[in-house]
């Protein structure tokens, strides 16, 4: 069974889908983000990076990158001196 949380690769040659494998980088689990909505999603080199979007129905500001290459999943932290979007969700980015 999968979940909201579940994440899919598509086969672009057989049109198949497949659940990927996640792991949390330094086995951290906060460093894989909770199931999200409406959040932005672009990919760049091997990774894909993921901004905001809806986490249990509250809009979110957080950033997360996937590393294809080695299948896990990292936070970016930034300080809360840092310049940052407030959180949002439904939003579209661009490379």
């Amino acid at each position: 069974m999968t979940n909201n949380s579940s994440f899919f690769s598509l086969d672009l040659t057989s049109f198949k889908w497949s659940v990927i494998n996640q792991l949390a980088a330094d086995g951290i689990e906060d460093n894989i983000p909770q199931a999200l909505d409406e959040h932005s999603a672009i990919v760049h080199d091997s990774k894909m990076y993921i901004f905001g979007g809806f986490v249990n129905g509250e809009r979110d500001n957080q950033i997360f990158y996937f590393d294809f290459t080695t299948s896990r999943w990292s936070r970016i932290n930034l300080s809360d001196d840092d310049a940052k979007p407030c959180a949002r969700a439904g939003h579209t980015t661009l490379l």
